[in-house]
């Protein structure tokens, strides 16, 4: 009874600080202050960001805000994501493949994110180039398996972990053709420039994208990596994908509204460029 009423004293203590109850283990690999530290940093950056683009985009006109609103979101939640994960609540433990008594911290926040965020940002692109709603449709469905595959594989060992390893490796692949290929044509479609722009946003996305996988790999995956390491290294390929390459879509602002409109974005057949400029 005693062992019993201390298990639930720690647990009450660990709920009060916003931290994930550790299992019974013999080792618990997770972050340190330098972790925390580069979470609520993370977050800040994050936060700040989604400030300057709600300035941003209420300066824009309405018809022209597609994007806008889109890459908002993007670092709305990747922003909740990391407050969620800096104060425990989006974070649990894991066991390590092949160590009984060995716990590694498993922030699934990240992954809520991910599911929300990676759409968007090709919604981003579709809305540049103006690809049809079937090709949409598919790109966006082979991203969100390729997310699953990663959160599957964190918690497979052996071959099963090769196997989702690999199928998220070849989800990327679909997402990268239908974007490089469908996409690109449909950008230079409507003008080089717009092609050129479309081409260099995509590319800069999809290198990012495919370190990834290799990060993951290397710290989820095979646990090579400190937990320390890992939020570091999926924190600054965050800030890069999200906040860098979003803010790239606001300079770039100007050329896109010159060669493309909401009214001819088959996507979303016209209807959402009808609004008043006066409107919020």
């Amino acid at each position: 009874m005693a062992g019993v009423a201390s298990a639930a004293i720690d647990a009450l203590a660990a709920a009060k600080h916003h931290h994930p109850v550790m299992p019974p283990a013999t080792i618990h690999d997770h972050v340190s202050h330098f972790g925390e530290n580069v979470l609520w940093i993370t977050f800040i950056v994050f936060a700040i960001t989604f400030v300057v683009f709600a300035v941003k985009t209420s300066q824009i006109k309405t018809s022209e805000r597609a994007n806008a609103y889109t890459s908002l979101f993007i670092v709305g939640i990747a922003a909740m994501s990391y407050y969620a994960m800096a104060t425990g609540l989006g974070v649990t433990y894991r066991p390590v493949k092949h160590h009984l008594h060995h716990f590694r911290q498993f922030f699934f926040a990240r992954y809520i994110d991910w599911i929300f965020t990676t759409p968007l940002l090709l919604l981003d692109l579709v809305l540049v180039s103006g690809l049809d709603l079937g090709s949409t449709l598919w790109i966006v469905f082979s991203d969100v398996a390729m997310i699953l595959t990663g959160l599957f594989g964190s918690y497979a060992s052996g071959r099963a972990q090769w196997g989702w390893f690999i199928a998220g490796c070849a989800f990327l692949v679909v997402v990268m053709v239908g974007l490089l290929k469908n996409g690109a044509q449909r950008a230079y479609s409507k003008s080089d420039d717009l092609g050129k722009v479309y081409t260099t946003l995509t590319s800069s996305l999809l290198v990012l994208w495919w370190i990834y996988p290799i990060v993951w790999l290397f710290t989820e995956g095979k646990t090579k990596l400190s937990s320390d390491k890992e939020v570091l290294c999926f924190a600054i390929l965050d800030i890069l994908a999200k906040v860098v390459w979003s803010t790239i879509i606001f300079m770039q602002h100007e050329k896109i509204a010159l060669t493309t409109t909401i009214l001819d974005e088959p996507l979303l057949g016209g209807g959402l460029g009808a609004t008043d400029d006066d409107a919020i």
